[in-house]
This record gives C-alpha cells, sequence and structure tokens, in this order.
C-alpha cells in the first residue's frame, strides 16, 4: 500500500477498512475531477447524488445513538449563546445528531435538518427532517439560525454562490449563518488523507472535499451573498488585545506563522469557523440615525478584511 502510506493509520482513526478507504478514495477522486470540469449545474446535481450512494455505505461505521448525539454536544455548547431559544436550520445535518443534541440541551423554537438523504436520520417527534437538495433550495420559513458543519467544502465552486443564496435566503433579517469547515491551508481534510496525513496542504483534497477554503475567500464569497458583520468564532488575545477578522485574514498571508502553526499543530487550526448575519431589515430601528449607526456598525465586519 506504498501509494497509501497513511491508509492504516487513517483505517484506526475512523474504524473503516483500509480497503474501503482506498475504494472511497478511488471513487471520489473520479468524481472530483468530473464534476470540477462538468458546467451543467443539473450534472452536477446528479453526480452529487451518485458519488454519495457509492461512497456512504462503504465509510458506514456503527454507532450507537447515543454516542452520535454526545459527539454534536460540544458545538452545541460553543454556540449556545446564538442557538439558545432560536429556530434552527441544519443544512447537510447527516442523521441529524446536531439537532438531536440542541433539543437536548437548550430551549429552541423550530428545528429542521435538510440533506439529500434522511434514510440515517435519528428518530424524534420534535425535529423535522426533509430529504431536498443542500445547494439549492427554497423554504416556506424562515429561520434565526442556519447551521453549516463540514458541508460547503463538499460544494463545487461553481455552486457555491447558489449554495449561499439559498441559506441567505432561509435566514430571517438580522437571523445568524454559522460555518465551519475544513482550513484548506492544514488540508487535506477529506479521504486523501490516506495519501498525505501531514497537515501541511502539500496534497491538495482530490476526494468530495470540491472546495477547502481560507478566510481570506469565504469571507468574500460571503460578502458577495450579502452577509454582513463577518467574525471568527475565536477572538485569540494576542498581547492581551483581542484578534479580529483581519488577523486571521493576515496570517494567512503570513508563511513562517502558517509553517509555525503546522509543526504545532493546534488543533483550532484544521477548522474554518465564521459567524455571519443577515442584514436586518431597512427601518429596524426606532429612528433613521439609529438604523444608520447599526448599519455602519454592521458593515464594519465587512470592511475590516477587505484588500
Amino acid at each position: 500500500m506504498s501509494q497509501y502510506p497513511h491508509v492504516e493509520w487513517f483505517a484506526r482513526e475512523t474504524g473503516i477498512p483500509a480497503s474501503n478507504l482506498i475504494r472511497g478514495f478511488e471513487l471520489e477522486r473520479d468524481f472530483h475531477a468530473t464534476i470540477l470540469a462538468e458546467p451543467d449545474a443539473n450534472r452536477r446535481q446528479q453526480l452529487y447524488a451518485q458519488i454519495y450512494s457509492q461512497v456512504h455505505p462503504l465509510y458506514r461505521v456503527s454507532r450507537d445513538v447515543e454516542q452520535r448525539i454526545r459527539s454534536k454536544q460540544l458545538n452545541v455548547k460553543r454556540f449556545q449563546e446564538a442557538l439558545r431559544g432560536k429556530s434552527i436550520l441544519d443544512v447537510g445535518w447527516g442523521d441529524g445528531a446536531f439537532l438531536q443534541a440542541v433539543d437536548r440541551e437548550l430551549p429552541h423554537g423550530q428545528l429542521l435538518g435538510i440533506d439529500v438523504d434522511i434514510g440515517s436520520a435519528i428518530p424524534s417527534p420534535i425535529i423535522e427532517y426533509r430529504s431536498t437538495s443542500v445547494v439549492e433550495f427554497h423554504l416556506e420559513v424562515e429561520f434565526d439560525v442556519v447551521f453549516s458543519d463540514n458541508v460547503t467544502e463538499h460544494i463545487a465552486p461553481a455552486d457555491l454562490p447558489v449554495h449561499l443564496a439559498s441559506i441567505h435566503r432561509a435566514l430571517k433579517p438580522g437571523g445568524t449563518f454559522i460555518l465551519i469547515m475544513p482550513h484548506r491551508f492544514f488540508g487535506p481534510s477529506d479521504v486523501t488523507r490516506i495519501i498525505d496525513n501531514t497537515y501541511s496542504n502539500r496534497v491538495p483534497a482530490m476526494g468530495s472535499h470540491l472546495n477547502e477554503s481560507t478566510y481570506r475567500e469565504m469571507r468574500a464569497a460571503l460578502q458577495r451573498s450579502g452577509f454582513v458583520n463577518l467574525r471568527p468564532h475565536r477572538l485569540v488575545k494576542v498581547l492581551g488585545r483581542r484578534t479580529n477578522l483581519a488577523a486571521y485574514c493576515w496570517a494567512e498571508q503570513n508563511a513562517w506563522l502558517l509553517n509555525l502553526l503546522r509543526r504545532v499543530r493546534p488543533r483550532f487550526a484544521y477548522t474554518l469557523v465564521l459567524i455571519a448575519q443577515k442584514e436586518p431589515r431597512t427601518g429596524s430601528c426606532k429612528n433613521p440615525v439609529g438604523t444608520f449607526l447599526f448599519c455602519m456598525w454592521q458593515s464594519g465586519g465587512r470592511k475590516a478584511c477587505q484588500s
């Protein structure tokens, strides 16, 4: 298996047989090249459905329901301030474990999960699951929060504007979008790790991750889609001062710092976490001056990282 030097390690970490990982990688590699070259949006939709129907059975690992829900409780605690008492849309929810954890841990409004396949959903009388495309979708209601956990990297760059427009449309004015995805500079983060598990970006993702990204790139994409008040989840203190999104963008351009982080390998560096908002309705403040000042404050995050 010299062609896949890290496959045994990855098999031990995931519990997936090495032979399944190799077969899955070969299927995903072909899919990756094909979908990136495909100009037709409808054909890309078919390719998404085709690859996941092929590889999901290969990667399936037996985990009890309680374990699956517990694995999502950390994210509920991390974002509890934004989630508490809110209606939540989980895009690409997998088996629904995150929404199950929200239901257990926090007061909340409506809970809806959308994904292409709802066959693995954990049954719940509280949570609604709906089978639909996660690239482009139209819902009859708007939500306080849209949550996306390791979904965006599976969206082809050609489909990203449509995907973000769907999320923006699904939010109430002033609503919050929470985005979690792999950071490309610490990748690859898909099954390509059977080839390169150094977190160095030396080998690009060649599997189902079509769009591993950076803060700088996702900032621009979100702004183009109308999101405001962009900020990282972690406001790390440097020399006693809290960093902002501009600092994260700057750090991505600093080769020395990136190499240091790769050697230290802090877990937070592997993941890109952004919080953004949909602009509030015009006139949401009681007076024009208040509305103007509020909008100026909201746009500050958008201007802070422009270059």
